[in-house]
């Protein structure tokens, strides 16, 4: 039996004006630490048309995600006929629309600076234009670590209020969510900003219920691990902007990051960072020192480094009707195990989730993101080569079988 799917409209109050229930496809993306987006394909009409104005939104009930609706499309075809194409990003995007209009620097607890941001620039800004009055700040107490992570905490000048956020919670490999919805999933009246971290159902813990997708357990139908070693880079040097010398002449200063493995020979794999952004002048415009410089250099290149894969993908088919439900069994933001059949298992996050709706049916994607440094073997007897890496993405594939 084909799933029913019913997308509520709701204008600026957050009221019901509308049920979309008639659509030809619908692909629906909620994420952990990005905002999510939607698009509609329906048949084009002027009732349609006038069913998704400027400023409304979208709420589906078993979603984590409210959407605002940012763009109508038409399309004609001669063949297809006319359609609109209605798509949109999750509220979380709406801090696009809000900056930080002068330089200012945030050290010390990350939640604390983070609600400090939103009261200068959304919940009690000085100009009374800028506030949304339904909008709160929910502090979460279950974090783990809260403090900068930098001595010299998160500097923004001119960024949106979106990107400060993002920047900030990255560093900690946390996520945000600004929901519409109650405890029950119904609709609030309000928009509460919460920093989220999610629950680790793995093997790596024994106080919670472990989520595990596996062979073993009938809810893997099918996977595909790939390994793929062509752009493991453990090494970089980092170069700066081109500067010029008071005789004319140009300089440009290249940082080197060497690897921390102890890799040698054709195991020690370089690359080049180039353009990334390093203050070189100081406030007055005056020319840093280059060993500031060469540090800040260096700091960046580390960063770049930390955000190679181990070049892990994962496919995978999991099974509807047997096994672990999304947003009952987990949800965004928490840890899960996989395991195939080769021995192979690892801890993943849910970073992403994805559901599509079309002539062929229904069927779900979720994306996930290795969390720790190397690929394990269940029982250390695949044979397979280990390699050591951090913030490994595998886009998953996960169809739902109905």
């Amino acid at each position: 039996m084909a799933k029913r799917m019913e997308f509520f409209v709701l204008d600026k109050s957050f009221k019901v004006v509308d049920i979309v229930d008639e659509f030809e496809s619908v692909i629906w993306t909620e994420r952990f630490s990005a905002y999510g987006d939607f698009e509609f394909y329906v048949r084009a009409s002027i009732e349609n048309i006038q069913r998704f104005p400027k400023g409304y939104y979208l709420f589906y009930p078993d979603s984590v995600s409210t959407m605002v609706i940012d763009q109508v499309k038409i399309t004609s075809n001669l063949e297809d006929g006319d359609h609109l194409v209605v798509s949109g990003r999750s509220l979380e995007s709406l801090l696009l629309r809000r900056v930080i209009p002068k330089k200012v620097t945030y050290k010390g607890d990350i939640q604390i600076a983070i609600q400090t941001i939103l009261n200068e620039n959304v919940i009690k800004p000085t100009e009374a234009r800028r506030k949304i009055d339904n909008f709160v700040f929910e502090k979460n107490n279950d974090l783990p670590d809260t403090s900068s992570e930098t001595d010299d905490g998160y500097e923004f000048d001119g960024d949106t209020v979106y990107d400060a956020v993002k920047t900030i919670l990255d560093s900690k490999k946390y996520g945000f969510r600004l929901s519409l919805a109650t405890a029950d999933r119904w609709i609030d009246t309000k928009m509460t900003f919460r920093i989220i971290n999610g629950t680790d159902h793995s093997y790596e813990q024994d106080k919670n219920p472990y989520v595990i997708f596996s062979s073993n357990y009938g809810n893997l139908v099918s996977s595909d691990t790939t390994i793929d070693y062509r752009e493991l880079y453990n090494a970089a040097y980092v170069g700066g902007s081109e500067t010029r010398n008071d005789d004319g002449s140009t300089k440009r200063l290249v940082a080197y990051v060497p690897n921390e493995d102890g890799s040698i020979g054709w195991d020690y794999h370089e690359t080049f960072y180039g353009g990334l952004s390093v203050q070189q002048n100081d406030d007055e415009g005056k020319p840093l020192p280059d060993s500031t410089v060469l540090n800040s250099l260096k700091s960046e290149g580390k960063k770049e480094l930390k955000k190679v894969g181990s070049g892990i993908t994962f496919d995978a088919e999991v099974s509807s009707t047997t096994g672990m439900v999304y947003n009952e069994d987990y949800t965004i933001g928490d840890i899960v195990q996989f395991e195939n059949a080769y021995n192979m298992a690892y801890p993943a996050k849910i970073t992403e989730y994805i559901r599509n709706w079309d002539t062929n049916g229904y069927s779900e994607y979720p994306t996930l993101e290795t969390i720790v440094d190397s690929l394990t073997s269940i029982d250390d007897s695949s044979g397979l080569p280990i390699r050591d890496s951090t913030d490994n993405t595998l886009h998953s594939s996960v169809k739902i079988d109905d």
